[in-house]
């Protein structure tokens, strides 16, 4: 064929004055046609494989006949898969190198057969030159450009059937940087890439270093090492819808949000961490029971656990809910565990030691006084002890200690005040201690908690949230009384009612409230420490002891 048309034009051109990279068509059968020439052949014109027809006089299938493996039937074999981006983790990782690294590759599908070659562009100036004797084989999985705009074949050989040619030429984008890029987290090596979330599934989200992500507190977020200014993280959504969390993934993502397949959770043993591929960390594997709750009752489908070569199912009957119980063999109690339902996987359970808490924060107070020194965290119940101490002036604080990011706060009120006043206690200031990275309260602050406890006549509270409490109420002075002192009988029994919430059922000479003198009760009453929500009860009854007082002694 020595003479086309211009797509654009639609007139008629010479192939002796086409340029090698113009758009033509046939002029019989419009179809796309590409200008040819070389050293042993004129400038000429041919229909682009899989675009000519026998139908049209200037179809000529030259190189069909040169190879009898080409034919003109429909291809009746097994349908080609895309070119596609997935993400690998590094196999051998050791915590002291930093972060784990992760790499993204381009995987070349399958060939139905080894005819021809192809050259694959994955990015960076890498073009990997495959033949389809080894793509015949199976699947090819390539290191690829995270920067690369797009991936593709750029170059196939006439021999290629025209299907496969079809599915390589389609190039697919590369990661963008407008939203971030998300890929599943699944039990395989590679991590396919996604174009839908779902609630309770865990996923691997890869942004670029200079459109930083701000991830809420409530998901489960591990990041890994930057490969090529491109940050990559695994989080974990909850079970259940979330309306902020599904605000931050439509913002973040820009992919629809399904609801959830199924619901099940790990009972026994509880899981206490999450690893970089998404697995399950518990401190045993011997024994493991699990809570499935079936969506759609119609579809209930089938449980199955499986341990190295070994394996068991169970086939769920027609309840909401069910306890499945799966014993691990002793001999494979610390390999992975694998679980799918309806062939659909779920997690792995992986068994390893619970890592020793020496590591967790605490605010550790320290204590002189009496027979030696000792030490112990807020949370525990003998600190409160040494704390009562410091109250009564039998031992004093001589540290705290805690991490330097931890905050507390020393409130304290007179008796009859509704409001506290409060000093923040603030680590930050403080200078660490290297060895364990603590940080101590200065000492004019250790003063100050002393002298505060030590105070009886006002409500102390010592506050570090989570990390420890302790809290005590103001001894009031005790009332003087004369010998006909008279208690009315509403009134006793108020106080030997908050004698008895508070815990003080009989005097130090071990004698029954109900069964004290009045003198002996207004004694005991004012040496009752009551909890702080009684303190206004004890308040409004040592108003009306100072009203009968008063009148006694007028």
């Amino acid at each position: 064929m020595y003479y086309a048309k211009e797509r654009r034009t639609e007139q008629p051109i010479a192939a002796s004055k086409a340029y090698r990279w113009g758009n033509y068509r046939c002029p019989t059968c419009n179809a796309e046609v590409s200008l040819r020439s070389g050293k042993y052949r004129d400038a000429h014109f041919a229909h682009k494989p899989g675009q000519g027809k026998p139908e049209c006089e200037e179809f000529h299938p030259s190189d069909d006949l040169r190879h009898p493996w080409r034919t003109t039937e429909p291809y009746q074999g097994p349908p080609i898969d895309p070119l596609r981006l997935s993400i690998e983790l590094e196999p051998e990782y050791d915590a002291r190198r930093g972060p784990r690294k992760w790499l993204l590759r381009l995987t070349v599908p399958k060939s139905p057969d080894e005819h021809g070659r192809v050259s694959i562009n994955c990015g960076g100036g890498d073009v990997k030159k495959i033949t389809l004797s080894k793509l015949a084989l199976g699947p090819q999985t390539y290191l690829a450009d995270p920067a690369a705009q797009d991936f593709g074949a750029s170059w196939v050989s006439p021999e290629v059937r025209p299907p496969y040619r079809a599915a390589i030429e389609h190039r697919i984008p590369g990661l963008t940087s407008r939203v971030a890029n998300v890929f599943g987290a699944a039990r395989a090596k590679l991590k396919p890439q996604s174009n839908i979330l779902r609630w309770g599934e865990s996923y691997y989200l890869v942004w670029p270093v200079e459109k930083p992500i701000a991830f809420p507190p409530s998901i489960l977020n591990h990041e890994f090492a930057a490969n090529r200014s491109w940050c990559c993280s695994l989080i974990g959504l909850p079970d259940k819808a979330d309306p902020e969390i599904a605000a931050w993934l439509t913002q973040t993502c820009d992919l629809p949000i399904a609801p959830s397949k199924r619901e099940w959770a790990l009972l026994y043993p509880a899981p206490y961490a999450v690893d970089d591929d998404g697995n399950l960390q518990v401190s045993s594997g011997a024994k493991l029971i699990l809570a499935i709750k079936p969506i759609d009752d119609g579809a209930l489908g089938k449980v199955m656990g499986s341990v190295g070569q070994t394996s068991a199912s169970t086939t769920l009957t027609a309840t909401s809910r069910h306890f499945i119980e799966i014993a691990v063999p002793e001999q494979m109690a610390q390999k992975p565990v694998y679980l799918a339902w309806d062939e659909a996987f779920l997690a792995a359970v992986i068994a390893k030691p619970y890592p020793n808490a020496a590591s967790e924060p605490t605010v550790l107070l320290e204590f002189e006084g009496g027979a030696s020194k000792e030490s112990a965290p807020l949370h525990r119940a003998r600190c409160r002890e040494l704390l009562a101490l410091v109250r009564l002036g039998q031992r004093n604080l001589s540290g705290v200690r805690s991490h330097p990011l931890l905050r507390g706060h020393l409130c304290w009120r007179r008796n009859g005040q509704f409001e506290w006043e409060r000093e923040e206690l603030d680590f930050s200031s403080a200078v660490s201690q290297p060895a364990n990275n603590d940080a101590r309260l200065p000492l004019q602050r250790i003063d100050r908690i002393n002298s505060a406890l030590q105070d009886r006549s006002i409500d102390v509270s010592l506050d570090f949230g989570a990390f420890g409490r302790f809290c005590t109420t103001a001894v009031v002075q005790e009332i003087q009384q004369t010998a006909s002192f008279h208690i009315r009988p509403d009134l006793r029994q108020r106080m030997e009612w908050l004698c008895k919430a508070s815990g003080a059922f009989v005097n130090s000479q071990h004698c029954p409230v109900g069964r004290l003198n009045d003198d002996a009760l207004l004694l005991h009453f004012s040496r009752v420490v009551v909890p702080t929500a009684l303190t206004a009860h004890r308040r409004a009854v040592e108003r009306e002891l100072r009203t009968v007082a008063r009148t006694a002694s007028s």
